[in-house]
């Protein structure tokens, strides 16, 4: 297994990244128009760093991993509800 594919390929990376990014970058560049910014870009993208850091650890250094199953019919209906059910478990 390689480095990219146990570390990072199962990283899902959502808009809401790109806008955190997009804010911090914003942000920087308000400074240098407005000098009263002072610190507070670097804070905010300290904190956004410090976060994703967090959040990766969570997710990933612990040993406990989600497991997930699924029951249902082996065929499902198209006229009527079919019931489905999703069971996860921390473990």
């Amino acid at each position: 297994m390689t480095f990219f594919k146990k570390y990072i390929g199962s990283i899902f990376i959502s808009n809401r990244l790109y806008a955190a990014l997009a804010l911090c970058i914003f942000l920087f560049v308000m400074r240098y128009f407005l000098n009263w910014l002072g610190i507070i870009p670097f804070i905010a993208f300290l904190a956004f760093v410090m976060i994703m850091l967090f959040d990766y650890l969570l997710l990933f250094a612990a040993n406990q991993h989600v497991f997930a199953r699924r029951t249902m019919a082996e065929r499902l209906s198209n006229g009527d509800e079919n019931n489905i059910r999703i069971d996860f478990e921390n473990r």
